[in-house]
């Protein structure tokens, strides 16, 4: 599943975005993430393809991502 993934990846990067000497590269990552899948994570973008949250959403063991944020 496409999102979660990109959830558990963003989740990770900001954790590490507070570390001494990993920082950099971790805001760096985060940055790039937010900007190459913004049309999966971001429904206000024009590109917003919606495809990804619906196959999140039918698979049970993922749903609760979708409804807790």
């Amino acid at each position: 599943m496409v999102v979660p993934v990109l959830k558990e990846l963003e989740l990770h990067l900001k954790k590490m975005s507070i570390l001494t000497g990993i920082s950099i590269v971790a805001k760096s990552l985060l940055k790039e993430l937010e900007r190459r899948f913004l049309y999966v994570l971001e429904p206000t973008n024009p590109s917003f393809d919606g495809f990804y949250v619906a196959a999140t959403l039918l698979n049970p063991a993922y749903r609760k991502i979708l409804t807790s944020t």
